[in-house]
């Protein structure tokens, strides 16, 4: 026995209608013609819309999955206020961390490395939340505790750095060293 191809309900060979949803059946190739739109009755008399609930197996018609988007402009503007914050954002918190060491260390020794580190922190932050919009790169999820995390963690990594440094030229001065 035939299936129909709209709810999957068995019909009978010579049905041109489907008894369970009303689909046109198709014979040997030539097609049905879909019976005309009935249209409701109009009035105070007319019945109630009946809502019919299908039956299982029934195929449903998809509804639509909620778009999952980045903000490229927040993971920038996040990398640009405080550096490997974009990356945390964008679902990368290891990367997050590197990018915040490695500014770190470059303005510490260098200044230059540490501003370019950042700079290319800031960008990549935005393109690769434009490439998760796009579908590129697989969507990571931010993670709302990882972000507090990466922001507890670089505080008290750039205190003490800060502390370290505080000591270190409290001591040059102390001894009298000049930068001159």
């Amino acid at each position: 026995m035939p299936f129909c191809p709209e709810c999957g309900q068995q019909v009978n060979e010579d049905d041109q209608f489907c008894d369970s949803c009303g689909a046109a059946l198709q014979k040997k190739g030539i097609p049905v013609p879909t019976p005309p739109p009935v249209p409701p009755p109009a009035g105070p008399l007319a019945p109630a819309p009946q809502h019919v609930l299908p039956s299982p197996g029934t195929p449903q018609p998809a509804s639509p999955l909620p778009v999952r988007q980045k903000s490229a402009g927040l993971a920038a503007l996040g990398s640009f206020f405080f550096s490997g914050l974009g990356q945390v954002y964008n679902g990368q918190a290891g990367k997050g961390v590197a990018v915040f060491l490695g500014t770190l260390v470059g303005v510490l020794l260098f200044l230059v490395p540490g501003i370019i580190i950042w700079i290319a922190g800031v960008a990549d932050a935005w393109m690769t939340a434009k490439k998760m919009n796009e579908g590129k790169i697989p969507f990571r999820e931010h993670s709302w505790p990882r972000i507090i995390a990466f922001f507890i963690f670089s505080f008290i990594v750039g205190y003490i750095v800060y502390s370290v440094v505080m000591m270190i030229a409290a001591s040059m001065i102390e001894e009298g060293f000049s930068f001159s």
